[in-house]
This record gives C-alpha cells, structure tokens and sequence, in this order.
C-alpha cells in the first residue's frame, strides 16, 4: 500500500522512512505542503503522515484542500507535530484527520498507528467496492454504471466525442430458471457476463444492470 509522507524537515522524513522501512509499504516522499498535495493527487496514496507546521503551506492547509478533493476525500490522514498543544490535535481531528502523532514518535507506536489506518481504509475500500458491485457476477451493479454514464455525459458535454450506451437481455431466462434451477441460472448469468466483458476494451465498463440485464459503456470512439 501507497503511504505518502509530508513533512519539510530533511531528519523527520528520513526518521519517518527508518521507522517504516520494516512494514514492506511504498513510501512516497514529499518535502512542502504544495508538494505533498501534488503527489497526493497524482499518486492517490492509501494514507497521508502530514505535518502541521510547513512554511509555504500548513499541514491544515493541505488537509482541508485534501478533504475538499472528491477523488481524495476519503484518504486517510495522520498528522505528525512536534506540539503538544491539545488545541491541535482537537484542530487536526476536526478536518478530517483519523490520528495525530507527536514528534519525536515512537517506533513502535507509528507503525501500530500506520497499520491500524491502512486496515480501516482497506475495509472501507471493500465495503465502497461492494457497494456498487453485483454480488453474484462482481460486475459493477445498476448504481455504479448510471453514476458511470452520467461521468461520460458530463465529459462529452465539456469536451465533445462520442458514447455507446448497449443493453443485453437474456431471453427466455424464466425457463431456465424453472427448467434447472436458480443454481443454473446463476450459473448462466455468470457465463454471459464473463463473455461480455471479454469482447469489451480496458476504456469500457461492463456490469450487471437487472436480473437478466447487462450494460456496456464504451467511451471514446464508438465500440463495433
């Protein structure tokens, strides 16, 4: 898992690497606030360390723009601060952070508080996942492709291009149920949905839209 570490002091980042370096993790490094918030954005890490006190940009500053993100809302973030002061911790918590650590931190206590955030975003990443996924075909479901499609429109309507919306019905997938049972059935629906998404490019989003139902969205040029 991605951790990014944002902190402006030279030894703080190589302690914060040091103390890490057993948990097999992919650190990323950034050395001011307006850094940590690029690479936050381009690399999409699975938990922030971020410090308070940075000279072009706060780590508050950093994490309200973090927690305003849409695409980045929901990432995990850990303040690191050399104060003590219970009013910034009360402050940190308050934007959104899940944990805030004093300087100079513990071994011991920075990976446990490490790995206590990366599990509660690995959960939350599987309960979002499952949210908009069709538990029988683990195609994305009805929700997660209208939310798809109105992403598509609104790009199409920004930049122009084009976009293919096809529906698939089964037919006569009644009889099947009734002839074989609903374990045959789902049996079957899994088989078309394997073999939709096989004819589909990596750009297009296959998912199960009804009992008997699948949807493709192609964007880009129109799918053949």
């Amino acid at each position: 898992m991605k951790v990014l570490i944002v902190d402006d002091s030279p030894d703080a980042l190589a302690i914060a690497k040091a103390r890490l370096a057993k948990e097999l993790l992919d650190l990323l490094i950034a050395d001011c606030g307006l850094e940590g918030l690029r690479m936050a954005r381009s690399e999409h890490p699975d938990l922030i360390l971020l410090d308070v006190d940075m000279p072009d940009m706060s780590g508050f500053d950093v994490c309200r723009a973090i927690k305003a993100d849409p695409d980045l809302c929901m990432t995990p973030i850990i303040f690191l601060s050399g104060s003590t002061d219970a009013a910034a911790k009360v402050k940190g918590l308050d934007l959104g952070a899940v944990d805030y650590v004093t300087k100079p931190f513990d071994a011991f206590e920075l990976r446990a508080r490490v790995r206590a955030a990366l599990r509660t975003k690995h959960l939350q990443d599987l309960l979002m996942r499952y949210a908009s996924v069709d538990p029988l075909t683990e195609l994305p479901n009805r929700r997660a492709l209208l939310d798809r499609l109105e992403q598509q429109w609104a790009h199409l309507q920004r930049h122009g291009g084009s976009l293919a919306f096809i529906m698939a019905d089964l037919d006569h997938f009644k009889k099947v149920n009734d002839a074989f049972g609903h374990s045959a059935g789902d049996r079957l629906l899994m088989c078309a949905a394997a073999t939709i998404l096989s004819q589909g490019r990596d750009s297009d989003v296959t998912g199960r839209y009804g009992g008997e139902e699948f949807a493709i969205l192609a964007t880009g040029e129109t799918a053949e």
